[in-house]
Order: C-alpha cells, then sequence, then structure tokens
C-alpha cells in the first residue's frame, strides 16, 4: 500500500516561537524536501509575510547604469541594489524605471538577480520600492502541497489558522492536521516524527553509503566539491556499486541543501573504458530527473555538473538565522 506523503511545518521549540519556520516532506523513500523560512517575530505579521528580498519580490526598480560589454543593467531597489541580464532587443536607458522581479537572492558578494516585468508609467513621483511581495509562507507550503495529495501536520495554532484561510481564498483542499503536546514540550514535531536523524544529515560533511562507502561534501567560493570513497566496503563490483549510491545520495542531497553552482565529483576510477561509458550514461540519467547539467566525465572519474542556482543553499540559511 502506497504511503501518503506528509508535509511537517515546524514553527516552535520548546513551546516557544522560533525565529525559523522549518518545513519538511517525507514519503515512502525518506525526506524529500526541506527548508527553512525565516520567521518575523512582529505580533503584527499574522500573514506569515516573506522577506522583501525573497525570490518573487516583485520591485519598481531604477536602472543606474547599463554595461553594454557584458549586457548588464545595474538596478537600484531603494535600500539594495541588484542586477539584470539583458535580452537581445531589449533597449533601455539609465534612470529609466521598470518592474522586475527577483529571481535569485543575494549570496556572497553578489547582488540579488532580476528578470524584467514591465514598463513602469512616469507619474512624477517615481522612486524605487517594493511593488508586489513574494508568497507569504502559507502559499509557499500551499504550493509544495499541490504537487501531489499530501497531509500537512503543523504545530502552531496561528499558522494552522493561517494555512486554512488561504487555502479558502486558493480555493485548495488540504489535509490539515495540528500536532498536539503536553505541557512539558519533550520533543518537538520533527522528533515526534523519527525525522530528526535525516535533518541533522543535511549539516554533516561525511555521509554514510549503506554499503560501507562514503561522500565528503565541501563547499568552496567557487564550487562545491564531492570526494567518493571506499570506507569500509566489503563485497564484489566495489567501484560499480560504491559510485552508483554515492551520486544516488549525492544527487538527493544536493537538491535537499538546495546546492547551486559548479559541482565537482571525484568518483572511484572505473577499470576499463566500457565501465566508464556506462557509469556516464548512469549519471546522464540521473541528472534528467533531478534537472541537473552535466559536464564532463574523465578517465580519471571526475565528473563536472552544473545546477541552475535560485537563492542561497541551506547552509548560508541556517548562518543567517544563526
Amino acid at each position: 500500500m502506497a504511503v501518503q506523503p506528509q508535509i511537517y511545518i515546524m514553527l516552535n521549540v520548546g513551546g516557544k516561537r522560533h525565529s525559523f519556520a522549518q518545513i519538511a516532506k517525507y514519503d515512502g523513500d525518506g525526506l524529500s524536501f526541506y527548508d527553512i523560512w525565516p520567521l518575523d517575530l512582529n505580533p503584527e505579521n499574522i500573514q506569515f509575510s516573506a522577506a522583501k528580498t525573497a525570490i518573487g519580490s516583485l520591485y519598481k526598480a531604477r536602472i543606474t547604469k547599463i554595461d553594454s560589454k557584458t549586457q548588464l543593467a545595474f538596478l537600484s531597489l531603494g535600500k539594495l541594489d541588484a542586477v539584470l541580464q539583458l535580452k537581445p532587443k531589449q533597449t533601455f536607458t539609465e534612470g529609466q524605471y521598470i518592474l522586475a522581479e527577483i529571481i535569485s537572492e543575494a549570496h556572497d558578494d553578489k547582488n540579488p538577480r532580476m528578470r524584467y516585468m514591465g514598463e513602469v508609467k512616469a507619474d512624477g513621483k517615481n522612486k524605487p520600492s517594493l511593488f508586489k511581495p513574494a508568497e507569504n509562507l502559507a502559499q509557499y507550503c500551499l504550493k509544495l502541497a499541490k504537487q501531489q495529495a499530501c497531509q500537512i501536520t503543523c504545530d502552531d495554532f496561528a499558522f494552522c489558522a493561517t494555512l486554512t484561510q488561504q487555502a479558502a481564498i486558493d480555493d485548495v483542499k488540504i489535509d490539515l492536521n495540528q500536532a498536539q503536546f503536553g505541557k512539558k514540550h519533550d520533543e518537538n514535531l520533527f522528533e515526534k516524527h523519527g525525522l530528526m536523524e535525516q535533518i541533522d544529515e543535511l549539516d554533516q560533511s561525511q555521509l554514510q553509503l549503506e554499503n560501507g562507502g562514503n561522500i565528503i561534501i565541501e563547499h568552496t567560493a567557487a564550487m562545491t566539491v564531492v570526494d567518493v570513497n571506499s570506507g569500509n566496503y566489503n563485497g564484489n563490483d566495489m567501484i560499480k556499486n560504491i559510485n552508483s549510491q554515492a551520486a544516488q545520495k549525492l544527487f538527493a542531497q544536493l537538491a535537499l541543501r538546495h546546492i547551486g553552482g559548479l559541482v565537482i565529483v571525484d568518483f572511484l576510477k572505473p577499470k576499463t573504458k566500457p565501465e566508464r561509458l556506462a557509469f556516464a550514461a548512469y549519471l546522464r540519467d540521473l541528472c534528467k530527473s533531478y534537472k541537473i547539467e552535466m559536464g564532463s566525465y574523465t578517465a580519471l572519474g571526475l565528473a563536472e555538473f552544473k545546477i541552475k542556482r535560485s537563492g542561497k543553499c541551506l547552509s548560508e540559511k541556517l548562518l543567517d538565522i544563526l
């Protein structure tokens, strides 16, 4: 019998509202989605609104500079600067106001990336400002739930009410369960449902494989580097079995950790060319299912992948809220 996917939304720790919400999706194969959402603890923020710099925020932006060589337009959003990649035949002028949407959050030393959404009519009162906020937490969770029929469990009464209200506005049917805890609050929502081990794993650099091997994930300023090791493997076809299991584990972790950009993986070196070609084909099939672009795969076992970056990775989000 198929297991109904579950979405768990945790806002409280020790009986008190936390500074961020955690959203986890669990299906029959384990944790399939995890994210964190910074919370505005202002009691007036009853809609659980997104930050003004969140992906999807629509701004009335002023073009401050145009670089014809790189085809980039630099924008002022008010207290924040951003960049827009110009498309062929797009012509703007410095000082012009446009509508632009954030498609990638600021990360490291890079400003948010924007997408052109339309013109702004001059009214003599133009100044860079937020035109339309991004989706709120309830809309974000409902979008996740609509991908397939899920039961939603939440530990916060106020957010349950907001989620129910937003579902009615969006005409979305939901199966919502408010978790009940005793006065002691000895365990949180994720502990109650056995999710903590898999969530704690998302912050670890070394991950064990079921067959005894392991992978080590390290971040640099320019890329993510992954090393695949045989570890305590004991069996036949070591290279094939470790490489295939390492690829499955790695791709799932890249998605759960929201890692984007360039990823270089040092797999175990196949012994023969046919084995190398067969594993390369296996990697390409995995890439299709995870929507990852695969680059070169060398005779030494080095594989190159490129993942579209849409925002901060999980480790960066955790640093922001700690």
